[in-house]
């Protein structure tokens, strides 16, 4: 029988493309950052990778940063505010806090294991970005399609059935329903839409979870520890 946990899920038209990366992009090659340049909001929602299910094995990291960073504008231009601008400086600040989240297991915007990135700002600095207006958003949250027993912020209730394991989700699922989860919770909703921001990197890093049931059966849980960094400035480009 199905069963029911709680998981906590957030802290908190074929488009024809004219430049050579757009091209590239569209022949289904990995993503690149250079695309950032190419494509727009609604552009993204039609390229073909990003509607794929994602292989938890072979997790395209870059991808599923692209697939966060155009999910989060689209809720902005939903709200007709100014889509953020791309920044690579954040997105390395990002992925590499969604990584200690998942390699020191723990999970907020302190990383309690390394002094040198204890906080956003000292990770902002790392990646050449300071003085500046700046926020954090964090979550840890399912990447196969379990049914969601409440959206209410914070409650994490999901549906486990130990013997129907649900699909993956696809990239684009997989951020729509992330930021369904931030746009629930006042301060996470408040980040994506500031009007103080104009630089945003975001990324999700795979972390495989356990639950035991009453009866000591293990259930693997396939999720992921994701992380958005939100800025004024742009900060510099990877050496």
């Amino acid at each position: 029988m199905p069963r029911t946990f709680k998981i906590p899920l957030a802290v908190a038209l074929v488009v024809l493309l004219g430049s050579p990366a757009a091209r590239a992009a569209t022949r289904g090659k990995a993503w690149d950052d250079s695309y950032y340049a190419t494509f727009t909001t609604s552009k993204f929602t039609v390229y073909k990778p990003v509607n794929q299910e994602i292989n938890f094995k072979k997790v395209d990291a870059r991808l599923l940063s692209a697939a966060i960073f155009y999910e989060t504008n689209w809720r902005r231009l939903k709200h007709r505010l100014k889509p953020l601008a791309y920044s690579p400086a954040l997105r390395r600040a990002a992925f590499g806090h969604s990584k200690d989240m998942v390699e020191k297991d723990f999970h907020g915007h302190v990383n309690p294991d390394d002094p040198k990135k204890r906080t956003l700002v000292q990770r902002l600095k790392r990646v050449g970005i300071s003085r500046c207006h700046m926020s954090e958003n964090v979550a840890f949250v399912p990447g196969r399609r379990y049914p969601i027993i409440s959206r209410k912020p914070g409650s994490g209730q999901i549906q486990v059935d130990p013997n129907n394991t649900p699909k993956p989700h696809t990239y684009a699922s997989f951020a729509r329903q992330l930021l369904d989860g931030w746009m629930l919770s006042p301060p996470h909703r408040k980040n994506v839409l500031s009007t103080s921001m104009r630089y945003l990197g975001c990324a999700a890093v795979y972390c495989p979870h356990q639950l035991l049931t009453e009866r000591g059966k293990v259930i693997p849980l396939d999720y992921f520890k994701a992380t958005q960094n939100f800025a004024s400035q742009r900060g510099p480009d990877p050496k």
